[in-house]
């Protein structure tokens, strides 16, 4: 008898066995199913933004520069306003300011490029 039970539930063991296999079988067909679909459409999202980006350049570089800006420098104006603000720039050392931001940026924008992003 107690053979009998063992032969049993070896038989049912093996022919669940296959069902398992089909079963995770078609799992698999799914999740790739999925994951090729969410590959797509992140594709087209991307796409999209990449050609709303093109237009939007497109039209800034067609917007044409005003007159006042076009034919003015920063220098001008800073020249303009006085010797105030000549003393004002030296005391809060806004060029020495400006270089460590700018050291940071390239620091930042160097990190990205070697690591291809990642980092």
């Amino acid at each position: 008898m107690i053979q009998t039970m063992a032969v049993k539930t070896l038989a049912v063991a093996s022919a669940a066995g296959w069902l398992d296999d089909l079963q995770s079988w078609l799992w698999d067909l799914v999740k790739k199913y999925y994951n090729a679909l969410w590959n797509f459409w992140t594709d087209v999202l991307l796409a999209f933004l990449k050609m709303l980006r093109d237009v939007a350049l497109w039209v800034l570089n067609h917007v044409p520069v005003p007159d006042f800006i076009a034919h003015h420098s920063i220098g001008e104006y800073l020249g303009q306003a006085g010797p105030v603000i000549g003393w004002l720039t030296q005391q809060l050392r806004l060029a020495d300011a400006m270089a460590l931001i700018l050291a940071g940026v390239v620091f930042r924008l160097m990190r990205r490029l070697l690591t291809l992003g990642i980092w």
